[in-house]
């Protein structure tokens, strides 16, 4: 940790001797102003790159813990095993590993940015938490020539956490260069993402009746004996991937441009991942089963290489409102996925994808079809069909109505696994699922409510004994969701809330999620400090959230401990000078005053009040 502050703050004195240097006086110098765009390789229905600007805004900046910014239930300190509070679906089809317990602190490479920059161009986060946690990221790109971009980004997390044996260590690192030919007709992204997350593991409180009848400070939880002293967690992903595409025939529309007509495009996309458990003290009591010897490491990994050839038409109907742009595509691909675990598994599948969309003049209406379908391997017959309608309302709303339907087999972790803590084999049915979904968006009004009907057949998931189970009986689950931003003058009041409502106690989620944030935005010191003065809210109701077994690191059901139910209240104050956004927050004001103490993972308690600091810095040469 000390390591970590000594490299923050070289790396703060550089960039800010480096902006110093960047403002002198030169009166020959020529400023050009920097444009700075990014994408994620994306491209919209008429087959031009989707580009987006830099964040300038105040909002949700001092929201830096990811768990609380995307609704998860964590373990106390960032970087733990986290799960999510809200329902959503997203049927894989393909063969997967099946534990997703770390992924909201993996970078993969759908979160690269490509930029667009005529000047080099540096970004620099920094965030330090009530001494207990500190992060830094490092974005850095420019151009190698005019049609060439490469860069890099590098982010560090480290948390000592507030129980013993709870540090959290996380490294992120990726390298990522764009290249296409002048005229646009060929385009290449490639990057390469590493991630390592290192985890102490103390299995909770041995004992939850001392901390539940008393009053603890931050310091206090310290003192509280813990399950496991001595198990560490360790998680590493490599993922390198290639997307290139070229334009076989172009078209000029009316203005003369050349737009793409039909398509050529590969994708490739190789993932090495690997987890490991070690207790040097595994004959605790904590464990209910202990299978092999003491010193053997639990550990697995897997290696799986995507490929896609797709053939993409694009075309546009000017005089036809209803229909201006249309675009169609088809796909081909293959996957291979080896799975080592005491011994190996290889599987194959061979697939078909295909999307058809159409788009109305000033995007009024819309069609988008999605459908895939594995023709052959592992997961023959898993399928994915997805139908979305979008089409105006009363009052400038826009609505759009759908369905989703699929077919998907388990997932191999879900199959089998054999660990000294943790064994089964089993043989599942494919989970099947049904939703139907619709949003209406009022833009003008800073209103939308979107909601969600799934049923889910044969559903798996990990019961009272942290191991897979299959669900005999359909699951429904609804959600209805509602966001409202109202502003009045210098205030702002933003609203986000979820109702969830489930007939089946296999998926367990909180009836309501809901964040708010209470603002007001000013500009001070003739107009040069943007300030933004608030408060902010996250809650979600009683549950019985799932608990978590760190062997295997899965989340699993339980009925004996609610948790939630506690509105996490912070004070911030954001406010930016030029290229500089900065933040001070006391996140969790309420601790002693709304409760003494709180929990969201059953056995691991939060941190009572905390002051938070973080800058946001860009830099262009």
């Amino acid at each position: 940790m000390k390591g970590l502050v000594n490299k923050s703050i070289f790396l703060l004195l550089l960039f800010s001797t480096r902006a110093a240097l960047g403002t002198s006086d030169d009166s020959t110098k020529v400023n050009i102003p920097a444009i700075i765009r990014y994408t994620s390789g994306q491209s919209d229905i008429g087959g031009n790159l989707k580009f987006l600007p830099l964040d300038s805004t105040l909002d949700d900046i001092q929201i830096f813990n990811p768990s609380i910014r995307y609704f998860y239930n964590d373990l106390g300190n960032i970087g733990s095993a986290s799960e999510a509070l809200l329902f959503s679906i997203s049927p894989r089809t393909l063969t997967a590993f099946g534990n997703s317990t770390f992924e909201l602190y993996k970078w993969t490479p759908s979160n690269v940015r490509f930029y667009k920059t005529n000047k080099r161009f540096s970004n620099l986060d920094y965030h330090l938490s009530g001494g207990k946690e500190q992060q830094i990221t490092l974005t850095l790109a420019q151009n190698i020539l005019p049609n060439w971009n490469a860069g890099i980004d590098f982010s560090r997390r480290a948390s000592l956490g507030f129980l013993s044996n709870g540090k959290t260590f996380t490294t992120n690192f990726d390298f990522f260069t764009w290249y296409h030919l002048p005229n646009d007709r060929y385009h290449v992204f490639a990057s390469a993402t590493w991630n390592s997350l290192v985890n102490e593991v103390n299995g909770g409180l041995a004992n939850d009746s001392l901390y539940d009848s008393n009053n603890f400070s931050n310091t206090d939880l310290k003192g509280l004996k813990v399950a496991l002293s001595d198990a560490t967690q360790h998680v590493r992903n490599h993922i390198f991937s290639l997307t290139h595409y070229y334009d076989l025939l172009t078209k000029k529309d009316s203005s003369g441009k050349a737009m793409p007509f039909l398509r050529f495009a590969h994708r490739s996309e190789y993932e090495r991942s690997s987890y490991e458990y070690n207790d040097n003290n595994s004959d605790t009591a904590f464990y209910t089963h202990n299978y092999f010897n003491s010193d053997i490491d639990d550990s697995l990994h897997f290696d799986q290489w995507v490929n896609r050839i797709s053939l993409q038409a694009f075309r546009t109907f000017e005089n036809f409102k209803p229909v201006h742009r249309a675009s169609a595509e088809i796909t081909g691909g293959s996957q291979w996925f080896n799975y080592e675990q005491l011994y190996d598994t290889t599987l194959t599948n061979y697939f078909a994808e295909a999307r058809f969309r159409t788009e109305g003049e000033r995007r009024l209406t819309g069609i988008d079809i999605t459908g895939r379908y594995i023709l052959s391997g592992a997961n023959e017959k898993d399928y994915l069909f997805r139908l979305n309608f979008r089409f105006p309302l009363i009052w400038g709303a826009a609505m759009n109505i759908g369905l989703q339907t699929s077919a998907e087999s388990p997932s191999l972790f879900q199959h089998f696994y054999e660990s000294d803590h943790a064994i089964w084999h089993n043989d599942f049915d494919k989970t099947t699922s049904k939703q139907f979904f619709f949003g209406v968006n009022f833009e003008k009004y800073l209103f939308s409510i979107n909601g969600t009907s799934t049923v889910v057949g044969r559903y798996i998931y990990f019961g009272t004994l942290a191991e897979p189970v299959q669900s005999h009986d359909s699951v429904r689950v609804n959600v209805l969701s509602v966001q409202k931003d109202f502003r009045f003058w210098k205030f702002g009041f933003n609203n986000s809330f979820w109702i969830q409502k489930t007939d089946n106690e296999v998926i367990s989620l909180p009836g309501i999620v809901s964040h708010h944030t209470l603002f007001i935005e000013d500009r001070f010191f003739k107009k040069k400090l943007a300030t933004q003065i608030g408060f902010d809210v996250h809650y979600s109701s009683s549950y019985y959230a799932n608990a978590y077994s760190p062997a295997a690191s899965v989340f699993y059901t339980q009925d004996s401990v609610k948790t939630n139910d506690y509105p996490l209240i912070d004070f911030y104050v954001n406010f930016s000078i030029k290229r500089a956004r900065m933040f001070i927050k006391l996140q969790n004001i309420g601790d002693n005053l709304v409760a003494n103490n709180y929990v969201n993972t059953p056995h691991y308690p939060m941190p009572g009040l905390l002051i938070q600091f973080g800058i946001n810095w860009r830099f262009y040469d």
